[in-house]
């Protein structure tokens, strides 16, 4: 059996090759107007929202820290009436909480609300 090998004249390869490079230079382009530029937007408010998500965190983490006791062998010991607590509301859906906790919630979307508008 013989494979059929096409054969382009070296000018014509050369040609073609600069045809292709100028088309996918257009390509690359036009790509990166629709959809990075678009997306540099949505880039910052991610950034800024994980930065908020990670303010949030650790500002709760020192609050924990205030709630039990560190232990010699550095591990941490929450007492039983943060612990019983913590548990239910993490157990419990947004629907399920009193308004009191909810009101904590709405807070935190607030704040990301605040930076998706300030955009």
């Amino acid at each position: 059996m013989f494979k059929k090998i096409l054969v382009i004249p070296t000018r014509l390869a050369f040609e073609m090759t600069n045809d292709l490079m100028k088309i996918n230079k257009n390509i690359t382009r036009r790509f990166n107007n629709i959809f990075l530029k678009d997306h540099s937007k949505e880039q910052k408010i991610t950034e800024e929202l994980a930065a908020y998500a990670h303010r949030a965190w650790a500002g709760w983490m020192e609050y924990i820290f205030t709630k039990g006791k560190f232990n010699s062998d550095g591990s941490f010991t929450i007492d039983k009436e943060h612990t019983k607590r913590w548990l239910r509301q993490s157990n419990d859906s947004y629907d399920e909480l009193p308004e009191n906790e909810k009101n904590s919630d709405r807070y935190e979307a607030d704040q990301m609300i605040k930076i998706i508008e300030e955009d």
